[in-house]
């Protein structure tokens, strides 16, 4: 397949079929398990809290955060993907492309291995992780080991997967 044309899927959505945010965050909901059972074997659980969010609410496209959750054992620590895929032509493999650069530091927050600092630098453990779940990764002078994409490989297996199925 050519790479000229790997987002060029046709689930994009037209702007008079519009989904809510709601609708989006099920959506993401849905591909985050997709592609944690395809890329991560699973084992990024328990899930974090997934939502689309507007665009504009932020410089960011794609984002985690973390925050305390009271439940009946106690205070628990729950993970926050935020995506705005809007930003991103509700393309199902340029979405794919964002929340697995959040998983890649979901996975190493749950190793207790440190990727990044506060400043935004990605070092060689973001670096080992993106390359071992699909992701080509160049060094940037400011930020460290910035992704720059999927690897054909992981493109075509997910598409061999079935992503297009995530109309976003």
């Amino acid at each position: 397949m050519a790479q000229e044309n790997i987002f060029n899927f046709s689930n994009r959505m037209e702007p008079s079929k519009a989904q809510s945010l709601e609708e989006q965050t099920e959506q993401l909901r849905g591909l985050y398990n997709f592609l944690n059972d395809k890329s991560f074997n699973g084992c990024l659980l328990p899930m974090p809290i997934i939502t689309a969010v507007p665009h504009g609410l932020s410089d960011s496209k794609c984002w985690m955060a973390y925050c305390d959750v009271q439940n009946v054992e106690g205070v628990e620590r729950r993970y926050k993907i935020y995506l705005c895929v809007d930003d991103f032509n509700r393309d199902v493999l340029a979405v794919s492309q964002a929340l697995i650069y959040q998983m890649i530091h979901l996975f190493n927050v749950y190793r207790g291995i440190l990727d990044c600092t506060p400043y935004g630098y990605h070092n060689e453990h973001f670096k080992v992780a993106a390359e071992a779940h699909g992701m080509m990764v160049t060094e940037h002078p400011i930020y460290g080991y910035s992704p720059t994409g999927l690897h054909p490989q992981m493109i075509e297996d997910l598409i061999n997967a079935g992503i297009e199925r995530f109309a976003l």
